[in-house]
């Protein structure tokens, strides 16, 4: 009623199913018709492939297609979201051969550079079966600051800012049609430990915790910027295009938007010549002779 189209995710515990399958999808059934007015989106579980949240894709195809019967017979325009899975190629092989039938969209996550020739490949393979299925990336995060967990390299905000414009433009580039940062607010003490990876990735600090002392709440991120930005330039692009590394071409009312970062040749596009504005990762911008710009790490604008 108010514009907004709801996805919700739908757990179904592995120690429950199958042994438990008549009462889950009971509880299942139950549920979507006492929401499908609201949801329109159920999306099979999360995060998929791991010790205890079906480690092997045939366990998880088993529950796809039969919370996808359910959900299709309790509501007939609702759709199937296919769940996130680990990065893993094989996995993601054995999902779309064997669940494309039972899913209306697929989902992935990304929280890492190098997992994106894995994603790459994961919509490849997608876009083998239909052009049309939706590829939503519900979670991408990167942080600010040193995690106190796991082997993470500390982050400035500004490298945080930069890089939610470069993966959100590369993963639209790669095929993506909605992509969505994992949360605005920090958590704090997420899956119980204080200063871990996602209590860093917010777009606004939230005042809490050891790893930002001095940070108010209500503060906000360079990326919380960074992501107005991207909104204000390419928002409602009809078409999305990588070029090549650091370089992807939006079409946006019937203009072209470049976000270009030197990645690999570090070259500008050699269709953009002349004088273009050129708006930074902060939405500072200049009008620049395209000969004389240099790209670094740092994405711009270029129209």
């Amino acid at each position: 009623t108010d514009g907004q189209t709801v996805l919700a995710v739908v757990a179904v515990d592995q120690s429950s199913f199958p042994s438990k399958k008549t009462e889950s999808m009971a509880w299942l059934d139950k549920l979507i018709r006492g929401l499908s007015s609201r949801v329109k989106y159920w999306q099979v579980h999360n995060e998929v492939g791991k010790k205890d949240r079906y480690e092997k894709s045939a366990d998880y195809l088993e529950l796809l297609k039969a919370a996808s019967g359910t959900i299709r017979k309790a509501c007939g325009e609702c759709k199937v979201v296919m769940a996130s899975t680990i990065p893993d190629d094989a996995y993601f092989a054995a999902l779309v051969d064997g669940g494309d039938s039972h899913v209306d969209a697929y989902d992935a996550h990304m929280f890492d550079e190098k997992h994106f020739s894995l994603l790459k490949s994961f919509i490849t393979k997608v876009r083998s079966r239909s052009q049309t299925k939706p590829f939503f990336m519900t979670e991408v995060a990167t942080y600010s600051g040193q995690p106190a967990f796991g082997k993470f390299q500390a982050q400035t905000e500004r490298q945080q800012a930069e890089t939610l414009i470069k993966w959100f433009a590369k993963s639209f580039g790669l095929g993506a049609s909605h992509v969505f940062w994992s949360q605005l607010v920090e958590w704090y003490k997420f899956m119980g430990k204080e200063d871990g990876f996602f209590d860093l990735t917010g777009l606004v600090y939230n005042g809490l915790g050891k790893a930002t002392p001095g940070e108010v709440a209500g503060k906000k991120k360079l990326a919380f910027q960074s992501l107005k930005v991207l909104v204000a330039k390419v928002d409602r692009f009809s078409k999305a295009e990588l070029l090549g590394e650091g370089q992807v071409r939006f079409t946006v009312g019937g203009k072209q938007v470049h976000v270009l970062w030197c990645a690999g040749a570090c070259a500008v596009p050699a269709g953009l010549t002349g004088s273009r504005t050129v708006t930074d990762y902060q939405g500072k911008a200049a009008t620049m002779e395209m000969s004389k710009v240099k790209l670094t790490s740092s994405p711009i604008f270029v129209e």
